[in-house]
């Protein structure tokens, strides 16, 4: 018997990304960002129909607007693995950027490249995150050894520190849509791999 995970991307987050803020209310943006939910897709996000979907073992990250996505799918997470939290968003607050304004997911993708260069020694580095996607990868594992085929809701950075992980267990990647909201990574492996 094949085994298959399907890592997908939530949808896209409802708090505005577009209107230019300064770095001192970034913060108070991205915990609206991690509360929040999602916007309703206008047509069904994957290509997979409900009668497809039904036969995965769902699992979300602790993070509401994937349990939010998982809803729009008419779906509800049967387990929360908290391995699979989005990695931290180091901020920093010089004081010579305080007053300009940009919009939030430039400050986002600033910090993240800075976080990627490794800034950021009060979150998790990069390599503690690949460490938490190894032990993420595991505990899958084990839920598609038992229900067969996992659908894992979860976000952009933990899912591709997923993917090395999984390929070293074994598991092959057979289809890679997007990175973007909604993308989606299938792995498969045989039943008999431990």
């Amino acid at each position: 018997m094949t085994q298959e995970i399907l890592l997908i991307r939530h949808g896209e987050p409802l708090p505005d990304k577009k209107t230019p803020l300064a770095l001192r209310d970034l913060h108070t943006w991205l915990a609206e960002y991690d509360a929040g939910g999602i916007i309703p897709p206008s047509s069904p996000p994957l290509s997979l129909s409900a009668e497809e979907l039904s036969r995965y073992f769902p699992v979300a990250s602790p993070l509401f607007r994937t349990t939010a996505s998982l809803a729009a799918l008419g779906i509800t997470p049967c387990a929360i693995v908290d391995e699979l939290h989005e990695a931290v968003l180091p901020l920093f607050s010089p004081a010579l950027l305080m007053p300009v304004k940009l919009p939030p997911m430039w400050w986002v993708t600033a910090f993240r490249l800075l976080w990627l260069a490794g800034g950021g020694k009060s979150v998790p580095s990069v390599a503690q995150v690949r460490e938490r996607a190894q032990n993420a990868a595991g505990i899958l594992a084990g839920y598609a050894q038992e229900h067969g085929a996992v659908l894992v809701m979860a976000h952009r950075i933990i899912n591709h520190a997923l993917r090395p992980a999984l390929e070293q267990s074994g598991w092959q990647l057979t289809e890679k849509t997007h990175n973007s909201y909604w993308g989606m990574m299938r792995f498969t492996r045989t039943a008999s791999h431990r």
